[in-house]
Parts: C-alpha cells; structure tokens; sequence
C-alpha cells in the first residue's frame, strides 16, 4: 500500500476483522483475502460478512472527554469495483448471537448484487464512521462523517481470477463484438488481442506472415501491425488511469501504480517513467498528482498519452525500415 501519513488517531485494521460467507460452490479462495468464481455467475451473488470489532480501540480514537464513544460510530461495508466504476456503502447491524468475554463487538450484513454490473474485481472493506459531531479536540477525527478505522481488504473476482505472471499478451483470431472491425482488445484475465476471424483471408493472410515469406512481407507485416500494438497500449493505459482515478464522492486516495492489479500495475509504471522520467518512485508520485487533478489527467489522457506510446513502439523506426527497403515507384 502507499504511505498514508496521518496527524491524527486512526484505529488498527487488526482491530477490525472482517469476514464474508457465501454458501456458493463455484466460489473458491485463492489466497487469505482473495476469492474468485470459478465461472462467472449468471444469477444474483448473495454474501454474508461478519465484523468483529476490538472495543478496547476506542481508547485511542475517540478524545477522552467523550463519555459514550461506542454510540457516536456506525459501521459500513464498503464495496468498491473500480473496473466496473461503482462504490456502495451498506449498513452493518449488531449481531446479538455472538457474546464475546474479551471486549469484542459483533456486527453482520449481508448484500445482493447482481453480477452483470461488475466485471473484474470488488474490494471490500469494513469502515468505522462517526454518527455525530463531538467538539473539536486536538489528535483525534471529531466531525459527523469521519472514517476513524478501516479493515483490510476482501478481494472476490466476479470474472474468474487467472494467475497471470507472463509479459507475453495472447494473441488469436476470434469473434469480435464489430464484425468490420479488424481486432478487438479484451481486458479479460489474463488480457487477449482477438483478430476477427472474419477478416478477408489475405489480411489474415498478412498476419502470419514470417521471415521465411520474404523480408518485404515480414516489414509490411510489423508495419501493419505496429499500429495496433501502439492502439492496444493506449487502450490498457487509459484503463490504468481509470483504475488509478478514485470513484466520484469516494473520498479515496489516488492509489500507487504498484497496488493495482497485473498487468495494469506494470503498464501505469512503464507510463510514469516515460512521461516523467527519473526513478520510478519519483516518477510514480508525479503520475499520482496527475491522475488526482482532473484538468491534468484529462490533459495526460488526450494529448500526452497518444504520443508516449508511439516513442514506445518505435513506430517512426519500424515505418523507417519499410520506406527504405520498399521502391514505391
């Protein structure tokens, strides 16, 4: 996670444990906080989360002259799919079942989605949030709305979670949603570039052209296709912005390039070292002040963008090679 520097008491996510439940086979754990479907679900997804609390917190959080610091916080669930571009916050409800002989609070809810609004990830993240204002007090968060503590994240993918660890992107010939449309970018998991099989046989043809057809056809080939490489890396960099670039209302931060997920984490660092130069972590903090201010976000993604990933690609050299091995007379 990026450093987060706070000049005020903020409670211990070990303090705030959140759990979910599903009853849900096509559900499995990848890791200690990430789930993913096995097939992407077709039907409403339904799950319970548990939230246990450490009351001993509020020693910390709430200034001492409170009386009844335990009244003066709610508890939310927060679910954010920033692939999908939707943040919703439900209320969780004292959980009288569970009785706890150390000081423990017991919180539950549960949530309905439905799966065609999402795609990619949800993160989900238990919140305290104060219910009412307390008189300003030095160190501590006193107004109605502030977050005073914040679980770790649950990750489940609605798009079943692939490990994808390769640099290669797979490319094949396939149905695109545009039948004249020559390619289509999927940002599955992992990404695909599908070519339109239905494409005239000779343009296919040229695709797979190599160096035994001839040095020509292998020139026109790379020059034909550079173009799309050029095209496919602006498509994945504007999403990394996007994915960069917090929900409207949210209150987020701007996250480090390295905490979104592959391969959108090396493409938004790759972006910040060519547009910024120097190291990547200097580099990677003047693209998070670009993406949190939106005239110059909007400025990096119509008119830096499109230029940085042609100096990527070389696409003056490859037409070069072409022009000079070519007689177009």
């Amino acid at each position: 996670m990026a450093q987060v520097f706070r000049f005020y008491e903020f409670a211990d996510g070990e303090d705030i444990l959140l759990n979910f439940s599903h009853e849900d086979e096509d559900i499995e754990q990848v890791s200690g906080d990430i789930w993913t479907y096995k097939e992407r679900p077709s039907g409403p997804i339904s799950m319970t989360f548990d939230l246990s609390i450490n009351s001993a917190i509020f020693e910390s959080i709430s200034p001492e002259t409170e009386i009844d610091p335990e009244s003066s916080v709610d508890y939310y669930l927060k679910y954010v799919c920033k692939t999908s571009r939707q943040t919703s916050f439900i209320k969780f409800e004292e959980d009288n079942s569970k009785q706890s002989l150390t000081g423990r609070l017991f919180f539950k809810c549960v949530i309905k989605l439905n799966p065609e609004l999402y795609f990619g990830a949800i993160d989900f993240n238990a919140l305290i949030v104060r219910n009412k204002d307390f008189r300003s007090y030095k160190g501590f968060l006193t107004s109605k709305y502030s977050i005073l503590g914040e679980s770790k994240t649950k990750k489940l993918y609605v798009d079943p979670f692939q490990k994808f660890e390769g640099t290669d992107m797979d490319v094949q010939f396939g149905k695109v949603k545009k039948y004249k449309a020559l390619y289509q970018l999927k940002h599955s998991n992992p990404p695909k570039l599908i070519l339109n099989e239905d494409a005239p046989d000779h343009i296919k043809d040229m695709f797979n052209y190599s160096i035994s057809d001839g040095k020509i056809k292998s020139l026109i080939r790379d020059a034909l296709f550079r173009p799309i490489v050029v095209d496919v890396w602006e498509q994945f960099a504007r999403k990394a912005i996007e994915q960069m670039t917090p929900v409207e209302n949210s209150f987020d931060e701007v996250p480090n390039p390295s905490e979104l997920e592959f391969p959108y984490n090396r493409v938004a660092e790759m972006l910040a070292v060519v547009c910024y130069g120097g190291s990547q972590e200097t580099a990677s903090e003047a693209l998070m002040s670009d993406v949190g201010n939106q005239k110059k976000r909007l400025d990096l993604i119509n008119e830096k963008l499109p230029m940085i990933v042609q100096e990527k690609e070389n696409l003056m050299s490859v037409y070069d090679k072409i022009a000079k091995n070519y007689t177009w007379t």
